[in-house]
């Protein structure tokens, strides 16, 4: 009777801890799976992957983190904000981040476990960083001027830079239109044609609402299947 019992429970401690197991490897899979696609923010970019707001100690606790980097490290970590691996893990919440050189850029990852899968995907990973510098710029605007500077995208000066990837976008008004540059070395040239500018920016509106709509309905075909 004894030796029954015994067995009894050794089979229910092995079930539990197989349980527990297969539970801990759903929730780390589903943590560490990085967004597909392109760099645009989506359903499941890391625009979308923001875990809910900070405590005043986590946030002690990442500044501490931070400042033991040097100053240089500490502002791109800071741009970054987030794991390109962890989606959900701001840098700093998990120890000192972790920099790594990707096709020679520097990267930051929450932790060394986070290493690999960053360097497995050199592209990938850079298209997921450029997305999370592009995410916390926007995040440092107010949230009209980040509503706007989504809606037009890209700078009229550089109309190749998407706004955010070189820091917040720099708001000048022309006329009673707010229009947004990538840097504050652009507004120099946005201002000497005003009318030309504001064309650009019509355009650059009109090019943005039709990725969306292409995206969407990309997306809507993808889900019907």
């Amino acid at each position: 009777m004894k030796t029954s019992m015994t067995s009894a429970f050794a089979v229910l401690a092995i079930a539990t801890m197989l349980l527990v197991c297969n539970e801990a490897l759903a929730q780390f899979a589903q943590a560490g799976e990085a967004p597909k696609g392109d760099a645009q923010p989506a359903a499941n970019s890391p625009s979308s992957q923001r875990p809910a707001p900070l405590t005043k100690e986590q946030v002690a606790q990442i500044k501490a983190n931070l400042a033991k980097l040097n100053a240089e490290d500490r502002e791109l970590a800071e741009a970054q904000g987030f794991c390109p691996v962890m989606l959900k893990n701001r840098l700093g919440l998990m120890g000192t981040p972790v920099k790594v050189l990707v096709n020679d850029q520097p990267v930051f990852v929450c932790c060394k476990g986070c290493t690999r899968k960053a360097l497995a995907d050199p592209e990938r990973t850079l298209q997921i960083v450029a997305q999370l510098h592009i995410t916390e710029s926007l995040a440092r605007l107010s949230p009209e001027d980040r509503r706007s500077a989504e809606a037009q995208g890209y700078c009229p000066v550089m109309r190749d830079n998407r706004l955010g990837v070189m820091g917040p976008p720099v708001k000048v008004m022309i006329g009673n239109q707010p229009v947004y540059l990538c840097c504050a070395g652009c507004k120099r040239r946005a201002m000497a044609n005003p009318a030309q500018t504001l064309a650009i920016v019509a355009d650059l509106r009109a090019k943005v609402a039709a990725e969306a709509a292409r995206k969407a309905s990309v997306e809507a075909r993808s889900t019907q299947r």
